[in-house]
């Protein structure tokens, strides 16, 4: 009966979820200190100043509020269904936030939308990161579904793990890595959240717990680290991972194969799937590799599977990656645009596996501005464990000038994590005519079909 009286639809825009440290709205004016259950308004501005806050919105959107950060609810109206009434306007003026849309984000694309001291961004059914940096500079980047950049210079269109970036004055423009927004601290962790296609009996969208791996014994991790002079690719078996709260690794020791941490460095291009495999980057500083220091480092990692099926199919599709990165010649100003799977057992399977008969296909182009590289892998022999190394024969390559004929000039490794084998990812180096080209990708599936399992 609440949702019949207009004055309460059009007031009501939310509610505060979560609260910590140092956050306030401002209502006219009024200064309120946020708390857990406090109803939000059009107009409201949040402050989170040294703290974070996490906001739920009528229609099943979520908003995460880093430290120092300006928001503000422009418009809002839900009467409780997509009536073409229904609007979502918001505003980032400072600092930064994860958001997941709701019921209005999924349905027109023109009644939601963020702005902020650069462009405004249009967005349909998506999880998305915004980050206004000190300098007024937007930095986005899209973890499903799909935003636009826009502002009087141009038009930018983002899709799924993709990134962009727009200054004052200039047109958005592709991004090399997602903006880094800082974990919250272990003792206020809340899960990450995904949306799906399903909808409660109000027809909202549900919204899901994420897929954080948790740190502790019993991972695998593949890498490919670029020291001074060549990529050197490695492995990692029965590892100790330590990740942050946004499934990052931070470091690993295998009693086996050595050890590595995060130094320096910074990660980015971080994702997961299944809560059993996770992928990224170390960057800009200095990783500790074996006791080497690398000034770039690809990663997948993976909660092993306690057996190894010895028949059956899997297939892969991708759910993220790395932006490629190389040593040498520039590529094409290495302008990150996308990795593209082209494996023909499904429309975008990147990883497709033959238990029974020993074999592991990969094929996937990787695209930047001016250059794209096509790369095709097979793997034959017996898959025995949950990291499949791929020699330098098991590569092909077309375009730009791929060749792998020299000595360590292709290579990698499969992994494999979960108990069902329902997430795969690899980590790879190919050579082109000018540098080596490094990244890794991960990917889910359903799990193995058909199959028996043996001993690891």
């Amino acid at each position: 009966m609440v949702l019949l009286l207009p004055g309460t639809v059009l007031a009501s825009a939310g509610r505060v979820t979560f609260a910590i440290g140092d956050v306030r709205i401002e209502r006219g004016d009024a200064r309120l200190e946020a708390r857990r259950g406090l109803e939000l308004e059009p107009g409201d501005t949040v402050r989170t100043g040294s703290g974070r806050a996490q906001l739920r919105f009528r229609d099943g959107g979520y908003m995460s509020l880093q430290p120092d950060t300006v928001f503000r609810i422009d418009e809002y109206r839900f009467s409780g269904e997509a009536d073409g009434s229904e609007r979502s306007f918001f505003s980032l003026l400072k600092g930064g936030l994860r958001a997941i849309t709701g019921l209005i984000g999924h349905r027109d694309r023109n009644s939601y939308r963020v702005r902020t001291p650069t462009v405004t961004i249009g967005i349909r059914g998506t999880g998305y990161t915004v980050l206004v940096d000190a300098n007024g500079n937007t930095h986005a980047s899209v973890g499903e579904g799909e935003i636009v950049l826009r502002n009087r210079k141009g038009e930018l269109r983002l899709r799924s793990w993709q990134s962009a970036r727009a200054g004052s004055g200039k047109a958005p423009q592709p991004a090399p890595q997602r903006p880094y927004l800082p974990p919250q601290p272990v003792n206020v962790y809340t899960p990450e959240y995904q949306i799906t296609d399903d909808r409660d009996e109000e027809g909202n969208p549900v919204i899901i717990s994420g897929s954080r791996l948790q740190s502790g014994p019993g991972y695998v991790v593949a890498y490919n680290a670029e020291y001074v002079g060549a990529p050197v690719l490695g492995s990692a078996a029965f590892a100790t991972a330590q990740f942050d709260n946004n499934s990052g690794l931070l470091s690993y020791t295998s009693p086996t194969d050595g050890s590595a941490d995060i130094g320096t460095a910074q990660l980015a291009d971080v994702g997961s799937v299944n809560s059993n495999l996770g992928w990224g980057r170390w960057t800009g500083g200095t990783s500790n590799v074996n006791g080497l220091a690398s000034p770039e480092t690809h990663y997948v990692v993976a909660l092993a599977p306690a057996q190894m099926p010895t028949s059956g199919t899997a297939t892969y599709s991708l759910s993220g990656f790395t932006t490629p990165t190389g040593q040498g010649v520039t590529i094409g100003g290495l302008q990150f645009v996308r990795i593209v799977p082209t494996l023909q057992q499904g429309t975008d399977a990147i990883i497709g596996v033959d238990f029974s008969q020993g074999t592991i296909a990969s094929s996937f182009d990787v695209v930047f501005a001016q250059d794209t590289y096509s790369v095709n892998v097979l793997v034959s022999g017996p898959i025995n464990g949950p990291i499949i190394a791929i020699p330098n024969a098991a590569f092909a390559g077309s375009g730009g000038n791929v060749t792998c004929s020299q000595s360590n000039s292709c290579g990698g490794y499969f992994v494999f994590g979960g108990d069902s084998l329902n997430s795969a990812g690899m980590v790879y180096t190919f050579t082109n005519a000018d540098a080596d080209i490094n990244g890794a990708f991960g990917a889910t599936g359903p799990g193995v079909s058909g199959g028996a399992v043996g001993q690891n």
